[in-house]
């Protein structure tokens, strides 16, 4: 399944192009077993709306954009969330995750890049809180459009993360997730892809050493290895 995005508009900003998206390519990296989990996690989906494919597709459609956007291998957590990861030397650092939620609203996490979104001209600043009862949570109007965002900011005093997050918000790093609630028109989804694009261009090309799996996404895997003692300089 290939896919086109469109670029944004983004009228006087820096200009965001998507990467062409083959879902199938993605999967096809993957393990068996993981290849099942996304099966179930889009039957899910299907089951929440049924007779709707909306979100079922929603969910193929923001898989296979942050595998393309995050080289290294996901993650893939119950029905629910998928992580994903960049090679960060040896090993890995998450970078983005989806998590579907009991309302039928996806949830995208994503690197703070409120700033960089407004400099890009992609958001144009607080349009309420959208959230009586968070302080974090705040609408952000979509430049050149009459629709919103809900973004809530994370970081590392942020209560009670989830696990498919956590690691995002580690070593004084901050993030955000971005509400794309059923009803999200295709304009919102867009802009969301756009965020994580851009997202993307904050990191470095990524590197060709190997990813271990096993190692935390952003704390390297304890070494027993012992350093040779330097040797003394002549005359010291």
């Amino acid at each position: 399944m290939k896919s086109q995005h469109p670029a944004g508009p983004n009228s006087g900003g820096t200009r965001i192009v998507l990467p062409e998206v083959n879902l199938d390519a993605s999967l096809a990296k993957l393990g068996a077993k993981d290849r099942q989990t996304f099966d179930r996690q889009v039957a899910a989906r299907e089951a929440r709306s049924p007779g709707d494919a909306r979100l079922a597709d929603r969910w193929r459609r923001l898989a296979g954009l942050l595998m393309t956007l995050a080289s290294a291998p996901p993650k893939l957590a119950g029905s629910d969330a998928m992580q994903f990861y960049i090679p960060d030397g040896k090993y890995r650092k998450q970078v983005f995750a989806i998590h579907a939620t009991n309302d039928g609203s996806i949830v995208v996490f994503l690197p703070e890049i409120i700033d960089l979104a407004s400099k890009s001209r992609l958001l144009s600043g607080v349009k309420g809180t959208g959230d009586d009862d968070n302080d974090r949570v705040r609408l952000f109007r979509i430049v050149d459009s009459n629709e919103s965002l809900r973004i809530e900011l994370l970081d590392g005093s942020t209560a009670n993360p989830s696990p498919f997050y956590k690691d995002m918000t580690g070593w004084n790093r901050r993030a955000i997730s971005v509400q794309v609630p059923p009803s999200a028109t295709d304009e919102q989804v867009q802009a969301v892809e756009r965020l994580c694009a851009l997202a993307a261009t904050t990191w470095p090309v990524a590197s060709a050493a190997p990813v271990n799996p096993a190692a935390g996404a952003d704390k390297p895997a304890a070494t027993t290895a012992t350093a040779a003692p330097a040797k003394a300089k002549r005359g010291s």
